[in-house]
């Protein structure tokens, strides 16, 4: 009895085991599930606008508005220092000289960030001059067409350039060194606080932007916790800009993903095992790699083939359905891969269980009855 007890705890362990699997392989792949349905739910969705063509029997729809960005003559400017380019977006980066924890210590060093060094000896600034941290500033009447474009859709154009030349000023104790605006006295020889402003502009004139179109403008559409309302440098085809929504969905957490078909893996080999030990049952199995070759197993040997392969096809369907972000996906494939499984193996067991076993001895699918067992 305390034997049979132990088998049967080792059964329901495979089976809990085989069941995590499962669910940490639905985790590590759900959020990227559903960013993938949310992206195939735009694609189908959504209409190109060319050139910004804007049709008001087209609001509330999903559009992508690719074409020539125009903006006030002005361009963008930064109302602080008073710099500016000739384009749709304009970005201040600052820099603070401060302590920087290298290798267990501390170094001097320019840092866009705030560090809280958490040391009263090499102790920061808790914050930049008024006015001067990093910020970006749009040109004003920012449109394609009949779209007027947001600042976070410029926000996202990648194509920028640096401004080498700035122009002289004299505000807030900040003067022009090269390509930097500094209050230090002496830029090569800085002190702890001390800041330094370099400036990017966009190149793009031609950009293309994403949302629901509303009242002469794209606005925020968001599904599965996916939001589209972007900006993408150029002009853009639907293919184009659905390839770069792809690459930016939500990554594969890997090793959650390993862990999880290691559990399946594991959880089917443990459960068959103990199944055929509380049983009495052999398994065995007979499977072709080639015109003369084939893998035979009996026993424990054969259960421990069959439990990987539970695993391995348990894990395989999950993710299969997981990237398809379709849970009744699962459900079929599930129920298919099962019954393929099923009768795969019940007809490898058939074939290689001998004749007097299975006259003798009531039959048991996968498993023969080992001959030293009594009836």
């Amino acid at each position: 009895m305390k034997k049979n007890a132990i088998k049967t705890a080792a059964a329901v362990l495979g089976a809990l085991l085989l069941v995590g699997g499962i669910v940490l392989i639905s985790c590590s792949l759900s959020s990227r599930a559903a960013a993938m349905a949310a992206i195939s739910e735009f694609e189908d969705d959504s209409y190109i606008r060319e050139d910004g063509k804007y049709v008001h029997d087209f609001d509330m729809y999903l559009v992508i508005v690719p074409g020539e960005v125009t903006y006030d003559k002005a361009g963008a400017v930064d109302p602080i220092f008073g710099v500016s380019a000739d384009s749709v977006l304009l970005s201040r980066i600052s820099e603070m000289y401060q302590w920087l924890p290298v290798n267990g210590g501390f170094e001097a060093g320019w840092s866009t960030g705030l560090v809280d060094t958490g040391d009263g000896e090499h102790k920061n600034p808790s914050a930049y001059p008024a006015s001067t941290e990093s910020g970006e500033f749009s040109a004003a009447a920012a449109s394609i067409g009949g779209f007027r474009v947001n600042d976070r859709q410029l926000s996202g154009l990648r194509e920028r350039a640096r401004i080498t030349a700035l122009p002289e000023v004299d505000v807030r104790g900040f003067h022009t060194e090269g390509e930097y605006l500094t209050n230090a006295e002496n830029i090569d020889s800085p002190k702890i606080g001390d800041v330094r402003i370099r400036y990017e502009y966009v190149t793009s004139r031609e950009i293309t932007v994403t949302g629901m179109q509303l009242n002469g403008t794209t606005n925020e559409w968001t599904q599965n916790g996916q939001t589209f309302y972007d900006g993408f440098d150029g002009r853009r085809t639907k293919a184009e800009v659905m390839a770069e929504y792809r690459r930016a969905a939500d990554p594969v957490v890997y090793w959650t993903l390993a862990v999880g078909i290691a559990l399946t893996v594991a959880g089917g080999v443990t459960a068959l095992l103990a199944f055929s030990a509380l049983t009495g049952y052999d398994a065995s199995i007979s499977l072709p790699l080639g015109k003369k070759k084939k893998l035979a197993a009996k026993g424990r040997r054969a259960a421990a083939i069959y439990g990987a392969l539970l695993g391995a096809l348990a894990a395989a369907v999950t993710a299969c359905a997981m990237f398809a972000a379709s849970s009744s996906l699962w459900l079929v494939l599930s129920v298919a891969v099962s019954a393929v499984y099923a009768v795969v193996l019940c007809l490898n067991i058939i074939k290689h269980t001998p004749r007097r076993v299975r006259e003798e001895a009531p039959y048991v699918p996968i498993l023969r009855r080992r001959d030293g067992d009594k009836k």
